[in-house]
């Protein structure tokens, strides 16, 4: 019986899995610390991080690597639809704004006749993500990630 997914994504999935537990460490976290803190804003930058990996392209070698590059929201998705806005929010910032940063997040400005410049700072703590909603993503994908290695197991061993 031919297996449903790689052995590639299958190493994929289960790294992911990692990944969005550490998403969920962090998360959890963060609720320790005032929402302003250096603290709290530190540790939602390290969920958005962890939890995006997954998604991003991973393996720069290609052929040569053991796990694919990366998973992909369908391969995923939880049933519940309300969770995309909020994927493409999570995405939106790990590339825009925490992994790099994008003139849109940190605009600069020069007062015209002065020396004087004002800088926007990006601060995932003034956004208004539902710290609530991240962490059921993150656990809807975590829970769906393992499924697939699951599933990758459990094929493999009834082809024996």
């Amino acid at each position: 019986m031919p297996q449903s997914i790689s052995r590639k994504k299958f190493n994929r999935f289960t790294i992911a899995v990692d990944d969005f537990e550490d998403a969920l460490k962090y998360l959890n976290a963060a609720e320790k610390f005032d929402d302003m803190s250096v603290e709290h804003e530190g540790l939602l930058i390290a969920a958005v991080l962890c939890y995006a990996r997954p998604f991003s392209f991973n393996e720069k070698n290609g052929q040569l690597s053991e796990a694919a590059p990366s998973i992909t929201w369908a391969e995923v998705a939880p049933t519940d639809s309300h969770f995309l806005e909020l994927h493409g929010r999570l995405m939106e910032y790990r590339n825009k704004a925490v992994a790099h940063s994008e003139f849109k997040y940190y605009p600069v400005t020069h007062i015209e006749g002065s020396s004087l410049i004002s800088q926007g700072r990006f601060k995932l703590s003034n956004e208004g993500l539902d710290l609530k909603l991240f962490r059921d993503l993150a656990e809807e994908m975590r829970k769906n990630s393992g499924t697939k290695s699951f599933v990758y197991v459990i094929e493999g061993a009834e082809a024996k």
